[in-house]
């Protein structure tokens, strides 16, 4: 899902929206809160496209603007033992993690 926010007169809204298939996922509210979720199903996953791209440009004449897409932030490392492994490991020294099917990662 992509993400809008409306910081203009106060406001400090977010609006995030996605198609799948031939549904579209829409969750508002303020900034920092949890806000509410709706699901709106079309006949086809043309219909829901269609329907996202006038409902972005709705947000977007109101003055939303879309954040930077990507993964969500990484949260800074913590000190200790395991942010050194965690370093060793960014390094690629051999040893420093588990291999990546090992069932210590799961």
């Amino acid at each position: 899902m992509r993400r809008w926010e409306h910081a203009g007169d106060g406001a400090g809204k977010f609006w995030e929206a996605g198609a799948e298939g031939a549904s579209v996922t829409v969750r508002f509210g303020r900034i920092g809160a949890a806000g509410q979720a709706r699901v709106k199903e079309f006949g086809t996953p043309a219909q829901a496209e269609a329907y996202l791209v006038r409902a972005v440009g709705e947000k977007e004449r109101k003055g939303y603007v879309a954040t930077a897409p990507g993964p969500a932030p990484v949260p800074a490392p913590r000190s200790g033992a395991a942010s050194a492994s965690r370093a060793a490991a960014a390094s690629g020294a051999p040893g420093a993690c588990p291999p990546p099917n090992s069932p210590w990662n799961r």
